[in-house]
């Protein structure tokens, strides 16, 4: 039981490496280049408060009755 929780444990941790492209040491005069992140997913938009919607409603059902 215990080699079996030491070989999953070894395994969790490898499978991480190089996730992000190659691990190296960059050349000393090599320019360093990277990628911006891309931007951020907009903020959701808040819950519309449900009385609001309710009178909305209601002022839409009454101007087509």
């Amino acid at each position: 039981m215990r080699n079996a929780t030491l070989a999953l444990l070894a395994a969790a941790l490898l499978c991480a490496c190089g996730q992000k492209g190659n691990l190296y040491f960059p050349d000393e005069e090599g320019e360093a280049v990277s990628t911006p992140a891309p931007d951020a997913a907009p903020a959701a938009t808040p819950a519309e408060d449900p009385a609001a919607a309710a009178e909305r409603e209601n002022a839409r059902t009454n101007r087509n009755n």
